[in-house]
């Protein structure tokens, strides 16, 4: 009776951690990655944050050549609405391209945007379905790649109608945002 009891105290154990394991495993194929991102950050990396934002460097202001990666928001973490992206910049730029992660609604292909700063439109322009997570397809790129305007230094906003950019508390409550520039 004790070493029925055993095994199947054994047999519930290793129940009970498959299940975890097929749970996490679960989790991760579904959750939302942008489209770059096709895995966790590994166990090292899960001691420094998660939110990734690179800002400019003095060494490449707007007069540079090359188009460059300014800044990015992101994170694996799912995702909760809002309809707005802030960034920030410390230099001029010629923004040549932006990009946010936003969830599409049936037949969807394409959504106004414009950034602000300081309570007054800057920019305006058309945000485009681009490339989708491959397990949840109403996620997807939006992006202009045809920006082509001069910011100044400072902060701005870019907006949309609908509550549909990613954000969620890895990214301190605001959306996932590209920005290239040079």
């Amino acid at each position: 009776m004790k070493q029925a009891c055993c095994y199947f105290a054994v047999a519930l154990c290793v129940i009970i951690l498959g299940s975890q394991i097929y749970i996490i495993n679960r989790l991760n194929t579904q959750t939302r990655f942008a489209p770059e991102v096709s895995t966790l950050p590994s166990p090292v990396s899960a001691v420094t944050p998660f939110v990734s934002l690179t800002q400019p460097t003095a060494a490449s202001p707007s007069g540079g050549q090359e188009e460059q990666l300014i800044l990015k928001r992101e994170n694996p973490a799912a995702c909760s609405f809002t309809d707005a992206a802030e960034f920030t910049l410390d230099t001029s730029y010629m923004i040549t391209r932006i990009r946010t992660w936003y969830s599409w609604g049936q037949n969807e292909e394409n959504t106004p945007y414009t950034i602000v700063r300081d309570d007054r439109t800057v920019a305006s322009g058309t945000l485009t379905r681009k490339d989708c997570d491959p397990y949840q397809h109403q996620w997807c790129v939006a992006a202009d790649y045809g920006f082509n305007k001069p910011l100044t230094a400072g902060t701005y906003v870019l907006k949309v109608p609908k509550a549909q950019i990613c954000q969620n508390s890895m990214s301190g409550g605001k959306g996932m945002i590209y920005v290239w520039g040079k």
